[in-house]
């Protein structure tokens, strides 16, 4: 996503907007938004700002969100906000406290905002918004010091439809809430249950360890003995063994006659 913007006169770039991981289910994930930003004679930023509002606004300019960073550092030209972790600013941005979720959702009804004119003034005929599939947003970028100029420096950019991603977001958490409320069981038992338990020993019922010295040690056979043996371990005796002759390596041999 990349889109141009002239901020009286600054030239202001969007070149990434990311939804954010988290590693709490409960979290806000945040959206990250990279912007790369010029003054008029075409030169890279360096500055540090004391103060960038942001709000998002429906289609029909009404407020869906607003907050508020500080010190916000442009580095080379680049400025990075994560948007939905800023300070919620209800009595000078308009902000009405709603999750990413509620702000990028598809369906329901949003009453009592206060809406804005295209030039920033306030719109005192509306005060609500029923969003649709694939309604747009925007996202308004408001800083005084840019340049240190005292003008307040303004910039508007469109965000498609996200109500896949955000949805998919969405069940992932609720994936995960139900996970670590051990909730997913099969027929009443809980994965534990499942977990095959035992100990090591050298009594019945228990498991070997890797260094038992059964497995390396010499143990007499027990049991009665077979074959040309006869008796029982560990002591058998040599029986039905017959012999014919036996050769020499001459080629003489010797006769064998049982008695």
């Amino acid at each position: 996503m990349r889109q141009q913007f002239i901020l009286k006169p600054f030239l202001l770039v969007l070149f990434q907007l990311m939804v954010l991981p988290s590693l709490l289910f409960a979290a806000e994930k945040g959206i990250r938004m990279g912007a790369f930003i010029k003054d008029p004679r075409g030169n890279i930023v360096n500055q540090t700002l004391s103060q960038v509002d942001v709000q998002i606004l429906a289609p029909n300019g009404c407020v869906l969100m607003g907050e508020r960073f500080s010190s916000v550092v442009v580095s080379n030209g680049y400025l990075y906000l994560d948007l939905f972790k800023g300070t919620r600013n209800e009595a000078e941005l308009y902000d009405m406290g709603k999750s990413s979720i509620d702000v990028f959702a598809d369906q329901g009804s949003h009453t009592g905002l206060t809406c804005l004119n295209n030039d920033g003034t306030l719109n005192g005929t509306l005060n609500f918004f029923t969003p649709a599939e694939e309604d747009v947003r925007y996202v308004r970028v408001t800083t005084s010091d840019l340049g240190g100029v005292s003008d307040p420096f303004e910039a508007r950019f469109k965000i498609n439809s996200m109500h896949h991603a955000m949805v998919a977001s969405k069940a992932a958490l609720a994936t995960s809430a139900l996970i670590a409320d051990n909730a997913l069981k099969l027929e009443g038992k809980s994965a534990s249950e499942f977990v095959l338990a035992s100990s090591v020993g050298t009594t019945s019922g228990t498991v070997a360890a890797g260094d038992d010295s059964r497995f390396t040690d010499s143990r007499a056979p027990s049991g009665t003995a077979g074959g040309d043996l006869a008796g029982n371990y560990p002591n058998p005796t040599v029986s039905n063994v017959r012999v014919d002759k036996i050769s020499s390596a001459l080629g003489l041999y010797f006769t064998y006659k049982p008695n």
